[in-house]
């Protein structure tokens, strides 16, 4: 069913993310871009268990996780008694999902497909297993030590793949040669999706997914001009309190020179704002959307 209002309201340029948000919901049945799919099921779910964001705040905390019980000063005996964490299949399923097949080849002499089914084979057939098939063997020992040497630095999505849903999403409507102003606005409603929502794994792990919006500053700032980021924020039995992974899982930087003109020198966290305030400068050239005490 068609949102005619909301429609007519991106097409004055008055729309708020409520408008946005009720177009990914009329286009999330029909539409074939994974990233309007993956952000049309976080609207319809705010806390998620599968998806490419669930899965990628999964592993941010893994890797963490990995870090802290084996590789720090307070490291541990790893896979004692045919024990395992409950995330370490899915862990090593993953880190090879992010690299390339040429990656993999030139380590491993064998392709991704070929090293899956090699990892798969040391585990009963479950998602999250707590013990290994049989005895502990070398090769889980090697695969585990040379992925741990490694970490996600690259977003899961980036303003590529975001203004590439953003336009679908209006193309879907019969929004047309929509300007990078609009494009920019859409894409922000879109990434506003994430504040507040959650990630929730086999009932073990939750992490929270925080918004941020960086920019101008001051000239000692390493803030990205008009960069929208996501990032995961989780509490641990360590007693470290709520730690924040800088690595981000979703960036967007904004390209329109009217909106970055249009903003004083900001550096907010969105936590708490309403995103409704946020957007409500879009509809006039007169006030400034982003500007808010942090």
């Amino acid at each position: 069913m068609r949102d005619l209002v909301a429609i007519r309201r991106v097409e004055r340029r008055e729309y708020t993310e409520t408008d946005v948000h009720s177009l990914l919901i009329n286009s999330r049945s029909t539409t074939r871009n994974p990233v309007l799919k993956e952000l049309g099921d976080l609207y319809a779910h705010r806390e998620r268990d599968k998806g490419l964001i669930a899965m990628r705040a999964f592993l941010h905390w893994a890797q963490v996780e990995m870090f802290t019980l084996y590789k720090s000063d307070e490291k541990r005996q790893f896979l004692k008694d045919n024990d395992c964490d409950w995330w370490l299949r899915s862990y090593l399923l993953q880190c090879v999902d992010r690299h390339s097949g040429g990656f993999l080849k030139k380590n491993f002499g064998a392709s991704a497909k070929s090293i899956k089914r090699e990892i798969k084979k040391f585990f009963p057939e479950s998602d999250f297993p707590t013990i290994l098939r049989g005895a502990v063997d070398v090769r889980i020992i090697e695969i585990v030590q040379f992925f741990s040497n490694y970490t996600v630095i690259h977003p899961v999505l980036d303003s590529t793949k975001i203004s590439k849903a953003a336009n679908g999403l209006l193309q879907t409507f019969d929004l047309r040669d929509a300007d990078q102003e609009l494009v920019d606005g859409i894409s922000i409603c879109l990434l506003l999706l994430f504040q507040g929502s959650s990630v929730s794994i086999a009932n073990k792990l939750n992490v929270t997914l925080k918004i941020s919006l960086e920019g101008y500053s001051d000239q000692q700032s390493a803030a990205v001009p008009g960069e929208i980021s996501v990032s995961t924020a989780f509490s641990n039995k360590y007693g470290w309190g709520q730690i924040h992974l800088g690595s981000p899982m979703v960036s967007y930087v904004i390209k329109s020179q009217s909106l970055i003109d249009n903003c004083e020198a900001f550096r907010i966290n969105l936590q708490g704002v309403s995103s409704t305030d946020f957007l409500a400068g879009f509809a006039s050239r007169g006030e400034n959307p982003f500007h808010f005490e942090s």
